[in-house]
């Protein structure tokens, strides 16, 4: 079960509940890599797949010069993944993913659940940077990791 059930709107959980729609709660951030052109400071670019095998959901993500930021509401800005219903925002070494929830046979929806994963960059391909420390123009990767959503709300308009 969710994290967040508390806050689901009675409507979608009548949804749940009749095995219609299936809640977003756990994901998996894979294959991590990227570049950085001052020493690992900034990410000049990076990739990563998500995982949400409750939803079934797996798409790529990257982030580069030609990508665009989606604000909404006001919000921070986001980066649309390949798979349109789920989007990241790279703030703090850290990737805030939000997945929308229970779309219509248009594929809108009304709400979207969110979720915070720390990533530990790491430069340099070991060899002959032994340290990991981050150098200039180096690539940088991080391990794959588990998160969970912890919010949900309506889809910033």
């Amino acid at each position: 079960m969710a994290a967040y059930m508390a806050s689901v709107p009675r409507n979608i959980r009548a949804l749940v509940e009749a095995d219609e729609c299936k809640l977003p709660s756990e994901f998996t951030i894979r294959g991590f890599s990227g570049e950085s052109d001052d020493g690992g400071d900034t990410l000049d670019l990076f990739e990563f797949s998500f995982q949400d095998d409750g939803t079934g959901i797996s798409t790529l993500c990257q982030f580069n010069s030609s990508s665009e930021a989606i604000v909404l509401g006001g919000r921070t800005p986001r980066y649309a993944c390949h798979d349109p219903s789920v989007h990241f925002i790279w703030q703090d070494t850290a990737l805030t993913m939000i997945e929308k929830t229970c779309p219509d046979e248009q594929g809108q929806a009304d709400f979207e659940a969110a979720g915070t994963a720390p990533i530990e960059v790491v430069c340099g391909d070991g060899g002959g940077n032994s340290t990991g420390a981050c150098v200039a123009d180096s690539s940088c990767h991080a391990a794959d990791v588990d998160a969970q959503f912890f919010s949900f709300s309506p889809v910033p308009t």
